[in-house]
This record gives structure tokens, sequence and C-alpha cells, in this order.
């Protein structure tokens, strides 16, 4: 929607009452028209500029200045882009793009302020839109909070974008300023559809790069991802993790996926190969194919493109006939 075409002929409806009816009643079409309209235009061509290159943006770095770029044209002071949950997305190799210091963000780390800032709290619990004004700022806690913010120029006013992918990851885009919450409302009402526009593109673009430089397919071998697709389809994983399959130690296997993908658990890296679709990248095993012919039994690989494949395949054929 062209909401800033919608928001101009609105306040010539509003404020130009002396207006003759037909020109009241075209003004109105053309808010209808564009509310029903598919087609996002952005407010101005620098807007559209942004939005383009992060559309083609592969590099973290990249994209951090694109969105601070897109903050101060919007008249914001500052943005983050973080991840709150990791669902069952790939490992993040950066969970944080922003264009704060470093000195606040040493103190906020260290303050452990991810469990106090009042907008993580309400970006944890909710979809879409808000302003700073609309998380819980009564608290003495988040009163501190604010208080150091300012102290490192940080604005207490803005807003912020929470967006839930497929795979449960959730991630937030928030833009803070110095100013006033009504000064901050009037920047939210004029620019705060472009900037949700660019948020969902930067989003699109952090979660596809971060988890390219975490991890990829190429990393665990054929038996490793074997491993992790008996645990994935047995109807009881932890039994199934006692077990030690044909094609590779128990503990080895553990032990290697673990440190590929640097998690603590098995059964995360459970959740990354299946969250990446790394299992429809696995041939075909004997044990998996159900049919009448005595010959299929073991760990035997069928590789659709080997010849042996094909005599199986002339086999499966006869026994049906």
């Amino acid at each position: 929607m062209s909401h800033w075409a919608k928001t101009l002929l609105n306040e010539v409806i509003r404020e130009k009452h002396d207006l003759p009816k037909h020109v009241l009643d075209g003004l109105n079409r053309l808010v209808e028209f564009v509310e029903c309209s598919n087609d996002y235009q952005f407010r101005n061509r620098e807007f559209e500029t942004i939005a383009d290159n992060i559309s083609v943006c592969d590099d973290l770095q990249e994209l951090s200045k694109l969105m601070w770029h897109a903050t101060t044209t919007a008249g914001f002071q500052g943005f983050s882009l973080f991840v709150l949950k990791q669902g069952n997305a790939p490992t993040f190799a950066s969970r944080l793009c922003t264009s704060y210091n470093m000195d606040w963000l040493n103190l906020y780390q260290s303050k452990a302020y991810q469990f106090v800032d009042p907008v993580v709290a309400k970006a944890q619990e909710c979809t879409g839109t808000f302003s700073f004004a609309q998380a819980d700022n009564k608290s003495p806690l988040s009163e501190a909070f604010w208080a150091d913010a300012e102290k490192h120029r940080i604005g207490r006013n803005g807003l912020c974008y929470v967006t839930v992918r497929p795979n449960g990851c959730r991630v937030a885009v928030s833009f803070s300023t110095p100013h006033g919450t009504d000064k901050t409302d009037e920047l939210i009402k004029l620019n705060g559809y472009d900037l949700v526009a660019l948020s969902q593109l930067a989003v699109e673009c952090f979660t596809c790069v971060s988890a390219e430089n975490a991890t990829c397919a190429e990393v665990l071998s054929t038996n490793e991802l074997r491993f992790l697709h008996m645990l994935a389809t047995d109807p009881c994983p932890e039994k199934a993790l006692l077990q030690v399959p044909p094609f590779g130690g128990n503990k080895a296997l553990q032990a290697s996926i673990r440190r590929k993908l640097k998690t603590a658990s098995i059964f995360q890296a459970v959740s990354i190969a299946s969250a990446m679709r790394w299992f429809d990248d696995l041939p075909f095993y004997a044990d998996e194919v159900v049919s009448t012919s005595p010959k299929l039994r073991g760990w035997t690989l069928l590789d659709n493109k080997s010849k042996k494949a094909e005599e199986i395949n002339s086999s499966l054929n006869r026994a049906a006939n």
C-alpha cells in the first residue's frame, strides 16, 4: 500500500472542507484505490534505492550501512536488527546488526540489559509494529535502563517491527530517536510504513546471509546426515540415540556433528538439518524401500545415478510382475 499517498490525500480531505462534493468524492475514491492496491510505492526515491540495494545485498556490513541510511532518512537516530529466538533456524553467525556505538553495546551486555530492555520484552510477546511508548516503561529497572541509554545518546522513543519466520525464528528491527512522543508519532505516521517495508527486506537479507556464514550443507558428510535422519525419523529418538548404526560410530558421529554445527545438543543439530532441508539431498537406502522382494535388506546405498540402482529397480519390476 502506498501509505504516503493515502496520508497526503487524507490530509487534504481533512483540512479542505470547502472543496466541492465531487472533488471530495474523487479524493475518497483515490484513497480507496490506494488501499486496495497491491503495489508498494515508497515515499521518496531514496527509500526506493535503499530497498533495491537491500534486495541484492549479501554482506552484513553493507546491510548495516543501508539500514542506517534508511534510519536517518526517516528522521530517526539509530537502529538495531536482532534475533530474539532461534526457533528451528540454523545457528546464526551474527545475531545483531546495529548502528549503536560499542560503548553502549558493551554496557548493554555487561549489565544483561537484554533481560531489562522494555522494547525487547515487548518484542518477545507480539508480532507486527509497536512504538516504544507501548512497551512497559514504568518499572524502576526500565527507568534505570533508559537513563543509561540516554547517557549514551540513545533515545527512549521509537518504532519496533517484529516478525516470526516460518522456521520459528523471531527477529525484530527497532528504530530509536531522542525526540519526544509527539514528534516520534509524527515520524512514525510519515515514514513508519516505509521503515516496516525496509525492515522486512532487511530481515530476509540478514537471515540468509548470517545463516550462510554459519553453516552449509557441504559441512556434514553423508553418514553424518544419515545419522541425523535416523534420529529425526525414529519414533523413539532417545532410544535411537543409543544405537550404533552400521555406517559409523555413534559417539564419533555425534562429536563430529556437534563440532561442525557448533551445537550443544545433537537434537539441535537435527532441527538445523531439518530446517535447512538437508535431508532432501540424501539418497534412498535399502531399508527405506517397501518391497515384496526378499533381496532388499541391510544398509545398501541406492544411488539413482548408479548401475546398482538400475539393477535393483529391474529386480523390483520383475518381482512386481
